[in-house]
């Protein structure tokens, strides 16, 4: 998936009626002007919307990231707490739980990577 800028109003992209979604994969709007599209997806709207999509550069997957970041913080304290509940994760820092420490640590590394997955610029 790749990161791209749009210029029109939201509501006045065009979508597709239909799609094979083996053929277009996956696209995640991720709102104020970022959507994040497979090739198949790129292909598909920049045919049902001329001069509206642009690949993003370094600066605005900085400004993506920075408007997404209480989603994703969000999905972190989310997954921990499937997992730990806050008295499990302050008692691993009182007695130094590794064990809870890195399994929290590993939780946010797949976040993260889930996350920079969708900031992809090339």
């Amino acid at each position: 998936m790749k990161l791209y800028k749009f210029t029109k109003d939201p509501k006045a992209i065009v979508h597709p009626e239909e799609f094979d979604a083996s053929v277009t994969g996956k696209i995640k709007w991720l709102g104020d002007g970022y959507v994040s599209m497979d090739d198949g997806w790129k292909d598909l709207m920049v045919s049902l919307n001329k001069d509206t999509f642009t690949l993003c550069d370094a600066d605005d997957v900085v400004a993506a990231k920075a408007l997404s970041k209480p989603f994703w913080d969000g999905m972190k304290r989310a997954r921990i707490r499937e997992k730990y509940t806050t008295d499990d994760e302050f008692r691993a820092l009182r007695v130094d739980d590794t064990t809870i420490k890195n399994a929290i640590a590993a939780i946010i590394t797949s976040i993260n990577a889930e996350r920079d997955a969708f900031y992809a610029i090339s």
